[in-house]
């Protein structure tokens, strides 16, 4: 390690203690931050109560809920099928996936291992229309109530409501139903399974889909009545996001993450981690994508690999820059942005960029033309169960609205219901705007890619608006 890099990581660390510090002025419960670097441990770090009412401070053997990190995990196991030649990614899932049904939409071509790990099955938010109404996430489980197997809870089956290929649309079904596929072709239980390729290897021994109530963090959210902990519930669909860890147990997974699979040998060759490192679903490096279960981004020149987790009273970050070996973890015990705009501030700290996208255009003139071109009213492309996330938050429609020559990002609800500013993220390309919103807190960048017909035409948007989102006109 080199003196000017020592120094980096040194503020990095120093960064990271100021950002917990502020979450803790801000009435965050607790948070626990870890950064590794080409194997060595730059910090790790609990700040504030795992239990107010316990007084028990957060420490780096406090266990957390990490929610849709576990995808992660679920992720590797399969991607070891694949290595050891039992599964083929392209093959359809129902060529192995015996105990539960997978549909493909009407006039769409059969759902393949690929399209159920990156997102793009088709596959929606809930099973039926009846969870419509349901006053309850309708995938968990109050404790101690009986926790149904996967093939019993998905004994009508699922079926994608838009054409597997044809759009990113986030899925807890269908890593769910990626569990159970590794069950079916080995015969042996999904945390076994996982236990034995990802955890056993990484010395990951805190790492369990059981709690261990005696160093589970207590989950809180704010209510009428001030600071409530959240009632342990546990989540049916366990391979989504049911996995709880420790600080020290992530490190050792981000430190494998970060060396490219290279630093012991893990779940999968470092040849089969760089292959899911990979972009599948966007090709455009300015845009956010997404590889075999992990979010892939391009900052600087540099891979930037993430997954997010939350669950109520839960909140997990993982960000790993593989080609300089860093690994950082973030998390909260309350829904809060504060682990997305720690892991994303010590990024661009670590990058030696002050904001999330480059300020530099700000004073380009902007044609009027190009604005007038990019102006309306667009709507996710057709499917209703997978387009419930966008709605929740958004409304049903997004547009592009100019003032003054000025054009804005607006949304019925959510974080763009009072405006975006969008400027030119080049003098070059009239169709590529960015700005930045806010969300839970946490400053999100927007980055939208227009994209137009023969004619000329705009007809719609790919981009990042939080997530991964693609509009048509």
């Amino acid at each position: 390690m080199t003196s000017t890099t020592g120094h980096r990581l040194a503020a990095l660390a120093d960064r990271a203690h100021d950002l917990a510090a502020q979450a803790r002025a801000e009435g965050v419960v607790g948070v626990g931050i870890g950064i590794v670097c080409g194997g060595d441990v730059v910090t790790s770090s609990g700040f504030g109560s795992a239990d107010v009412a316990k007084h028990e401070p957060v420490t780096e053997a406090t266990s957390f809920r990490i929610g849709s990190v576990t995808k992660t995990f679920t992720a590797l196991a399969v991607l070891s099928l694949v290595e050891k030649g039992a599964i083929g990614l392209d093959d359809p899932v129902s060529a192995h996936l015996r105990s539960i049904r997978i549909r493909s939409a009407r006039g769409g071509r059969p759902i393949t291992v690929r399209d159920m790990l990156t997102h793009t099955s088709g596959l929606g938010e809930l099973r039926s229309r009846r969870e419509l109404v349901a006053r309850r996430i309708p995938f968990v489980v109050d404790d101690g109530g009986r926790v149904p197997a996967l093939a019993e809870f998905y004994r009508r089956g699922l079926r994608a409501d838009t054409p597997a290929g044809r759009r990113w649309s986030y899925s807890n079904h269908a890593f769910a139903a990626l569990g159970q596929l590794i069950e079916d072709v080995t015969g042996v239980g999904y945390a076994d399974y996982v236990d034995t390729v990802v955890l056993a290897p990484l010395g990951m021994t805190s790492t369990t889909l059981s709690p261990n109530r005696d160093t589970l963090a207590t989950g809180y959210a704010e209510s009428k009545k001030g600071l409530q902990p959240v009632p342990y519930q546990h989540i049916v669909i366990a391979p989504a996001g049911a996995y709880h860890s420790t600080l020290s147990d992530m490190l050792r997974f981000v430190d494998w993450l970060a060396s490219g699979g290279r630093s012991t040998p893990g779940a999968v060759t470092p040849q089969m981690l760089d292959g899911a490192f990979a972009r599948q679903h966007e090709p455009d490096v300015r845009l956010p994508g997404f590889g075999l279960g992990f979010s892939r981004d391009d900052i600087a020149g540099q891979r930037v690999i993430s997954h997010d987790g939350g669950f109520p009273g839960f909140v997990t970050r993982i960000v790993v820059l593989p080609d300089a070996g860093l690994g950082i973890v973030a998390w909260s015990n309350m829904i809060t942005g504060v682990p997305f705009r720690i892991c994303d501030e010590l990024v661009r700290l670590f990058l030696g960029r002050e904001a999330d996208d480059d300020t530099s255009t700000a004073d380009l003139p902007v044609p009027t033309a190009a604005v007038e071109r990019i102006c309306g009213r667009y709507r996710p492309l057709r499917g209703w169960n997978s387009n419930l996330r966008w709605r929740n938050e958004y409304g049903r429609w997004a547009e592009i609205r100019a003032q003054d020559g000025q054009p804005s990002l607006w949304s019925k609800r959510g974080p763009f219901a009072a405006g975006v500013p969008l400027r030119l993220a080049s003098p070059d390309d009239e169709l590529f705007w960015v700005g930045t919103a806010s969300r839970l807190g946490a400053p999100v960048p927007v980055r939208l890619r227009f994209e137009a017909d023969e004619s000329g035409r705009v007809n719609g948007f790919r981009g990042a608006a939080h997530s991964h989102v693609v509009m048509s006109r």
